[in-house]
């Protein structure tokens, strides 16, 4: 078990991503970025900074629930109110011709200043990069796996796993993570 996906710093963190390009980035590069960052994070501190979970896909890795904001599809765990917008959608616009525009700066809360530091290390050192580059990097990460049309999922251990984690180190991490997704249900039944 893992904590539930969170929307709010997801979308903190794609929102510092758009402001890195002027409020406008590719949907691809915007999901290949993203996905850098959360598996820095996972690897450098033993956690996720979105708890979103992985799947490769033919144009590599993707936070499958991120990946269905961008997309206006409904996380199916937190069914969206109609009558309200999700956290996402106030802040980021839905796609125009496969790119999308920051709205609204939602503030930064919801990171510390090492999430905000790692994401701007990830810019520095992706987000030069079009595309078509960033999938070829993603084609190159050793978690990736090739799919014709469907996406696979890939669990944090796994990451873990092929980054050179010990066995020992593994089972700590997930064993924090499980500590930590027990807590939250029990906040979430209170």
């Amino acid at each position: 078990m893992k904590p539930q996906f969170n929307e709010k710093r997801a979308t903190q963190i794609a929102c510092l991503l758009l402001q890195r390009r002027n409020g406008r980035m590719n949907i691809l590069s915007l999901m290949k970025l993203m996905y850098l960052i959360d598996r820095k994070a996972l690897v450098k501190w033993g956690w996720s900074l979105t708890d979103d979970d992985y799947y490769s896909m033919p144009r590599g890795m993707v936070l499958s629930k991120t990946y269905n904001l961008i997309h206006e599809e409904p996380i199916a765990e937190k069914p969206i109110d109609p009558t309200s917008l999700s956290y996402w959608k106030a802040f980021i616009s839905a796609p125009q011709d496969y790119n999308v525009n920051l709205i609204d700066e939602p503030g930064l809360n919801e990171l510390s200043q090492a999430d905000i530091d790692l994401v701007n290390e990830i810019y520095e050192e992706f987000g030069h990069l079009n595309r078509f580059a960033l999938v070829r990097i993603h084609h190159e990460l050793p978690e990736w796996e090739e799919t014709k049309k469907n996406s696979k999922f890939v669990d944090y251990e796994k990451v873990l796993q092929v980054s050179d984690k010990s066995e020992e180190e593994i089972s700590e991490i997930i064993g924090e993570m499980d500590v930590l997704s027990q807590l939250e249900q029990i906040t979430i039944e209170c």
